[in-house]
C-alpha cells in the first residue's frame, strides 16, 4: 500500500488538487489550493508512520473552516478504511 501511495503522490499536482474538489463540489481559493498541494506533498509519510490526528492542525488556520472540516471528515474517512 505504501508504495502505490507514494508513486500517486509523486505524480500529484495543483490542478489534481482542484479536480478532486470540484468533483466533491468544493471551490477552493488558489491559496488553499496550494496549502493543500503542498500539505500533503511534505506530510503524507506522517500518515503512514505516526499518529497522525493532529498532523492536520497545520493547516487549520491556512484555509476557511469550512474547507478545514472537510478535510477532517475526509482523513477520518479513509482513516477507517485502512484501518479495517
Amino acid at each position: 500500500m505504501y508504495y502505490l501511495v507514494k508513486e500517486y503522490i509523486n505524480k500529484i499536482n495543483e490542478d489534481d488538487i482542484e479536480k478532486y474538489a470540484l468533483k466533491e463540489g468544493i471551490k477552493l481559493l488558489d491559496n488553499e489550493k496550494v496549502v493543500i498541494y503542498n500539505f500533503i506533498k511534505e506530510n503524507w509519510e506522517d500518515f503512514f508512520t505516526n499518529e497522525s490526528d493532529n498532523l492536520l492542525k497545520k493547516i487549520e488556520n491556512d484555509v476557511r473552516p469550512e474547507i478545514y472540516n472537510y478535510i477532517l471528515k475526509l482523513y477520518n474517512k479513509y482513516k477507517r478504511q485502512f484501518n479495517k
